[in-house]
């Protein structure tokens, strides 16, 4: 083993602990969550009511110059005592000098005050965007909500705010979250929403060499993360850069958030209002609301039901955008969530191979409720699917009534059809630690304990290569880690235990005590960082 290596290599012993590749994280928003780190805590730990969350952003005010950009992020609506998130009139009475934007923790809606409204040019008159919604009350004057690319109007300007007044303080943020992912194993991101003023920052921090930890960088529109990215067709293509930092694919948007497209017939649709119903009785919680009430079903001329937000209405005008990205030498990764949207994405990217047999291996992001069909035909197409097996724990995913034949969160039908599955963690929305991801998927335990379609489970072993190997290939940087072979990085985790041979009852005492990044220690339990 020491000649395999070579002269001077450093040997470990083991002793009983087990060495799997790094952690790749393929859909992580590391720019933004390294941003909003910055910004006001709304998530529910820190904030329980409409309350709190007015107490908290008035604090933030008070230290800031007059006019300056308050930003609070991670409110959940129904998590909140009086099950709504706060009004316009509520956010201009606890700030009212300031600009005001509270992210909702799906980063699909938002709710801002009059000042906010004011200076993206949103009022009574102002029709809704494609894709979008501006939430209105009596007489049609905006309530503040703003929905799906709605939000595009305010995010950027409260994002420049941040950033023109922190712009150090962003970097050095950004060194101590890179040091939290090694402490969980993470060897390497690919951050799915990059605008220019992100992909310069790491393109700063990766020269000054505060930056250690590789990303892939997914280019975004400037105009708004979840608007058409055509402004990004001439920029350098997937590929471009040093491994460490690295152009990745360009992302697209085919459906809503927690607003996802989904199509399902009448019965189905019966069917899953029984079920809700006989829940909120057996668990006198109304919790299964949650998802009806987001779902703002209507029924379509096809006579199946409808519900969620479509990014494109036409698959002419998909596969018209993905044939232009691609023949500019672009890889697609599209965000699709619900059965109807993933379904579009598969067509879309079936048409444009059609046109381009040599394009890039595409990518599907969250396939979170999908047909086996979908599955199958993901994997004759050679689509990899990016998931997140954490997504387990978030109510508003688990809250869904059966669809059947749909899949909630379907690992063990994508592998059995064939599919290349890669896991991720979507943070800042669910935790990052690829150990907690691992276990979900194995264990399928929500966040009430409860089992979710417990036959949707995988291995630990299959668990392990979704975070490393399928990761690492969606991607596009197999060729430099995701395994352990002669000629790759020496992106290395030592672990505890062996996670493959522990009970699964065990699978939550199994820690990472070192990180080894390109042959170098980043992290070693109980050592101090740096």
């Amino acid at each position: 083993m020491i000649a395999l290596a070579g002269v001077g290599a450093e040997v470990t012993e083991l002793r009983g602990r087990a060495v799997v590749p790094g952690f790749v994280d393929a859909h992580h928003h590391l720019s933004n969550a390294t941003l909003y780190r910055g910004a006001v805590d709304l998530t529910p730990r820190s904030a329980r009511s409409v309350g709190d969350i007015l107490i908290a952003l008035r604090r933030a005010a008070a230290s800031l110059p007059l006019g300056a950009w308050v930003v609070g992020i991670g409110y959940d609506d129904f998590a909140l005592a009086e099950r709504r998130p706060p009004t316009r009139r509520e956010l201009d009475d606890a700030c009212p000098d300031h600009p005001v934007m509270a992210m909702h923790f799906s980063f699909h809606q938002c709710v801002v005050n009059s000042r906010a409204l004011e200076a993206a040019g949103i009022g009574r008159e102002t029709r809704d965007p494609p894709a979008g919604r501006i939430g209105r009350g009596r007489r049609g004057e905006p309530n503040g909500q703003l929905f799906e690319t709605a939000i595009s109007r305010v995010e950027p300007l409260a994002r420049a705010g941040l950033l023109q007044r922190d712009t150090d303080g962003f970097i050095a943020r950004l060194e101590r979250y890179q040091q939290e992912l090694f402490a969980v194993g993470i060897t390497r991101v690919a951050d799915p929403t990059v605008t220019r003023d992100f992909e310069s920052l790491y393109r700063a921090a990766h020269a000054s060499g505060r930056l250690r930890l590789p990303v892939v960088m997914m280019p975004v529109s400037e105009r708004g993360y979840l608007e058409h990215p055509g402004d990004r067709l001439d920029d350098a293509p997937t590929g471009e850069g040093p491994d460490e930092l690295r152009v990745g694919p360009l992302k697209l948007f085919f459906d809503g958030g927690d607003n996802c497209a989904v199509c399902i017939t009448v019965a189905q649709g019966a069917r899953a209002g029984l079920a809700s119903a006989v829940r909120m009785l057996r668990t006198r919680s109304l919790a299964p609301l949650r998802f009806g009430l987001r779902a703002h079903a209507r029924l379509g001329r096809d006579l199946r039901i409808h519900t969620g937000v479509h990014y494109y209405e036409t698959d002419a005008s998909s596969v018209a955008f993905a044939s232009r990205a691609v023949e500019r030498g672009w890889a697609l990764a599209i965000h699709a969530m619900g059965n109807e949207g993933v379904e579009q994405a598969l067509s879309t990217l079936a048409a444009v191979r059609a046109r381009h047999r040599d394009s890039p291996p595409p990518r599907i992001e969250h396939a979170m409720l999908a047909s086996r069909e979908s599955f199958a035909r993901a994997s004759r197409d050679g689509i990899t699917l990016v998931v997140q097996p954490s997504f387990v724990t978030v109510p508003a995913v688990t809250d869904a009534p059966p669809l059947d034949p749909l899949v909630v969160l379907g690992f063990r039908s994508m592998l059995d059809a064939g599919a290349r599955v890669a896991a991720s963690s979507d943070a800042p929305v669910t935790t990052f630690a690829p150990l907690d991801g691992v276990r979900s998927a194995v264990e399928r335990r929500t966040a009430s304990g409860e089992a979710l379609t417990p036959e949707e489970a995988v291995s630990v072993r299959e668990a392990l290569a979704m975070y490393t190997r399928e990761a690492a290939r969606a991607c596009g940087c197999l060729d430099t880690t995701g395994t352990i072979e002669p000629g790759k990085r020496a992106d290395l985790v030592i672990l505890s235990d062996d996670p493959c041979r522990v009970p699964v009852s065990s699978l939550s005492d199994v820690r990472v005590e070192e990180t080894v990044l390109g042959g170098a220690t980043v992290f070693r339990a109980g050592a101090t960082p740096g």
